[in-house]
């Protein structure tokens, strides 16, 4: 039998520095009228982009007017420019008419791996068949895409001389750690996905900040006490006297 104190230690080892979301494309520099999008007329609008990094795809941001009728709209994501190639994502995001003017952010949950120097094309479309509501755009200030829309039910058009306000980002890296924790009796893991009762090396993830996975490594000391002592420094005592008491346990092994 061994007697202990009360202590408990946690070392944390960073191996990475977590980074938030990184912006890789951006046309921002003016506002022009807004592209419509309803369930009749402008069923669509889209927007071509050359990626600069690799990595996964994690968010479209886009500028909008409140809708004029409140509705429900999607995000379509294709590999290449325009509207025939493979579609690599669907979004759906809700518009209405108290949205905010302005910066309307639309995560991408699907995996999207973006290659740098490939273009891909995101289409917004009304889905709810009720909606409408307008998307901003520039005066051709982007050089790695262009605007596409569909009007009164007609072939995809190609308008070279207009862009859609927009930025695209990806997710920052994963990191990883390695964590040494002593801990009483059991030990939950940080996800809570976990509840650990011996001594072991466990893995556990979570997100991190930029939108990647916190990947832990955890080397666990379980500490089994079975039962407490408490003892006084001096064993005999009088009315106004004083001594210190040591509160210990003994651990089983």
């Amino acid at each position: 039998m061994r007697k202990i104190l009360f202590v408990f230690a946690l070392v944390f080892s960073a191996g990475g520095v977590v980074e938030a979301q990184v912006l890789d494309q951006a046309n921002t520099t003016t506002v022009n009228s807004g592209w419509t999008v309803d369930n009749v007329n402008y069923t669509n609008l889209a927007q071509s982009f050359t990626a600069d990094m690799n990595g996964p795809l994690n968010k479209i941001v886009v500028s909008v007017d409140p809708a004029t009728v409140d509705g429900t709209f999607s995000l379509v994501i294709r590999d290449g420019n325009g509207y025939t190639g493979t579609v690599l994502a669907t979004e759906y995001f809700t518009l209405t008419t108290t949205t905010p003017f302005g910066e309307f952010s639309i995560p991408i949950t699907t995996s999207v791996n973006i290659v740098s120097g490939n273009q891909y094309t995101f289409i917004i479309d009304e889905f709810s068949g009720t909606g409408s509501a307008a998307f901003h755009g520039t005066n051709d200030t982007y050089t790695g895409g262009i605007l596409y829309q569909t009007i009164f039910g007609s072939t995809e058009l190609s308008f070279p001389s207009y862009d859609m306000w927009f930025k695209t980002f990806i997710s920052g890296p994963d990191t990883y750690s390695t964590i040494d924790i002593s801990s009483c009796m059991s030990y939950t893991s940080p996800s809570g996905n976990y509840t650990w009762t011996a001594d072991g090396t466990y893995n556990d993830t979570i997100p991190n900040a930029g939108g990647g996975d916190s990947i832990m490594t955890i080397n666990l000391t379980v500490i089994n006490l079975t039962d407490q002592t408490a003892g006084a420094i001096d064993a005999s005592l009088c009315y106004g006297d004083s001594t210190t008491i040591e509160l210990g346990s003994t651990e089983a092994g």
